[in-house]
């Protein structure tokens, strides 16, 4: 389930569209309103062609270094990778 202050949806999508044809702003404090969606850029990569390997370091609590895979069809390569745990 993912959320921001108001209703919870079973995915992303459902919540950006819910918060798109609402016109409510996301948090009451950042009064954010979603207006205009921008689509995924076709050199974005999709979250299904990327596998964690390994996590291989962490520089904080919050910050894991991961190298992770990305398959796009036959070909497969290895990436470097930082991501945040909030």
């Amino acid at each position: 389930m993912v959320r921001f202050e108001g209703p919870a949806f079973n995915s992303v999508p459902d919540l950006v569209a819910y918060q798109l044809k609402s016109g409510l702003p996301v948090t009451a404090r950042s009064q954010v309103i979603l207006k205009t969606p921008v689509a995924k850029e076709t050199w974005e990569l999709n979250n299904d062609d990327v596998v964690l390997i390994e996590k291989i370091g962490r520089v904080s609590k919050q910050k894991i270094i991961a190298r992770p895979s990305y398959k796009l069809g036959r070909y497969r390569a290895t990436l470097a990778m930082s991501t945040r745990q909030n």
